[in-house]
């Protein structure tokens, strides 16, 4: 239950907010003020001079009083009581352009859309307004679909603040909505051209760019965009958000080297920063550096050890080295279980996703275990709908069994052939067991393998022998018995 709003603490609040607003002004003998707590207590620098007339004095009291009222009521959720407090406090000191600002944009996440109207065209008629006031009254009509009006406040903005983004922002905004794109484009350029910048304002400016860039107008967005990018660089700031934010824009211009660098010196500055270990990784393996991509995600693993993506990528990129058959045999095989431990420990941390369970059948097969493949895609398919990969890998499973069994009955002694499936009604000899879970009594699966296996021969051909889901890449060579597998 909401509780009643104290008048005593109300009036503490008040009276602490004006006494913190009465430290702004200037001290005599050349002091320097402490600065105010709360944004609604910063007074704009129109003059030297703060005036302290009764009138005045009483003005800004009642003004911080509805604001303390307006807190409280924000603290029980009371969204209109809070609004309608908020919105008295501004109005009762309408030339205190911090509280405007701050009221009118708590009066925009309330949605109380025509209140930041009323205050913000009081506060926007004063002759001192600033462009801020004229870029959030821009932003105010954008919202309220008043398109005329929100392009003649916001350009009104950027002609008395010109080097503030706010104006510019909203006008790139609104002619994005409404397609205009050459328009927008102006802005921004006319943005750019700004030339005591600052690197908050560069990168910020820099990433409307990006977000401009679509099919066929790329190559000209980047230009622009890289050179903001090498300007905010150039000033060398140190706010790390700020620097993973150029990071991720010379990443996005394609500069995939000098966003690299910044990310390493990101890391040894700031090691636990968040995300930064995975944006390398996903850098260095759009590089295709597989070695540099794994040193992240074992790091990410390290101070993660329940991340089932990072070990998901690297049995990716395991599975990926395996295919490099210049390195030999032994070095393919390694690389293969790697890939099967990581898909392994994938599905152990998070069963829900589909696509290891591929990955992991995939891989066992390439290591020739038909039957771990047949457990893998059994599992996944009580949990999943059906699906082609899943019958696809099947019938290549049971392909394999069944060539294995070729080469064994073929290896076994002559006399042997006798006792095997298919021949009489004698046990089968040791030297060739088929495992029971494919007997065809104990396993209907195995009926369906020849559909299976002609199924999977119909698709490979309609796709040009490549069936591509989730990553996973197989081809005809996988799906045709080694050479001298013959029949019986």
């Amino acid at each position: 239950m909401p509780r009643r709003i104290n008048p005593g603490l109300a009036l503490l609040c008040a009276s602490a907010l004006f006494l913190a607003g009465c430290g702004t002004a200037a001290p005599q003998g050349g002091k320097t003020a402490k600065p105010a707590a709360r944004a609604a207590d910063r007074r704009p620098a129109r003059g030297d001079k703060t005036d302290y007339s009764s009138s005045a004095v009483e003005r800004r009291t009642d003004a911080y009083a509805h604001y303390a009222a307006g807190v409280l009521h924000d603290l029980d959720e009371e969204a209109e009581s809070a609004a309608s407090e908020y919105l008295k406090a501004a109005l009762a000191d309408a030339g205190n352009e911090p509280l405007v600002l701050e009221v009118s944009e708590r009066l925009l996440r309330l949605k109380q859309n025509e209140q930041a109207l009323q205050l913000l065209t009081k506060a926007t008629a004063a002759p001192g307004a600033s462009g801020l006031l004229f870029a959030r009254l821009g932003l105010l009509y954008s919202v309220l679909g008043k398109k005329e009006q929100a392009i003649e406040a916001s350009r009104t903005a950027v002609r008395k603040s010109p080097s503030s983004l706010a104006g510019y922002r909203n006008l790139a905004q609104i002619y994005l909505q409404s397609a205009q794109y050459e328009e927008r484009l102006k802005v921004l350029d006319q943005a750019a051209k700004q030339s005591n910048a600052d690197a908050a304002y560069l990168v910020e400016l820099a990433e409307l760019y990006t977000s401009f860039m679509r099919p066929g107008s790329t190559e000209t967005i980047k230009p622009r965009a890289l050179e903001l990018f090498n300007r905010a660089a150039a000033l060398k700031p140190a706010n790390p958000l700020l620097l993973q934010k150029m990071a991720d824009g010379f990443s996005l211009v394609g500069k995939n080297d000098r966003a690299a660098e910044m990310y390493l010196k990101l890391l040894e500055r700031f090691p636990s920063l968040p995300g930064l270990r995975e944006k390398l990784a996903d850098l260095y393996l759009l590089q295709h550096d597989g070695k540099r991509a794994a040193e992240q995600l074992q790091e990410i693993i390290r101070n993660s050890p329940t991340n089932p993506q990072a070990y998901f990528v690297l049995g990716s990129i395991a599975y990926e080295e395996s295919n490099d058959v210049e390195k030999g045999r032994p070095y393919l095989e390694k690389k293969l279980k790697e890939a099967v431990e990581y898909f392994n420990k994938t599905i152990l941390l998070n069963p829900a996703l589909e696509r290891v369970y591929y990955a992991l059948a995939d891989a066992l097969l390439r290591l020739n275990k038909a039957q771990d493949t047949l457990l893998t895609l059994d599992k996944a398919r009580d949990r999943f709908p059906q699906s082609f990969l899943n019958e696809f890998l099947t019938g290549l499973a049971f392909g394999q069994l069944k060539i294995k069994g070729i080469h064994q009955r073929r290896q076994a002694p002559r006399g042997c052939r006798d006792h095997c499936p298919g021949h009489g009604n004698q046990p089968p000899h040791p030297h060739f067991v088929l495992p029971p879970r494919l007997d065809l009594r104990t396993h209907p699966e195995i009926r369906r393998s020849g559909e299976i296996l002609q199924a999977m021969s119909d698709a490979v051909s309609r796709f040009q022998c490549r069936v591509e889901l989730s990553g996973l890449h197989v081809g005809r060579a996988r799906s045709q018995p080694p050479a001298g597998a013959g029949d019986d």
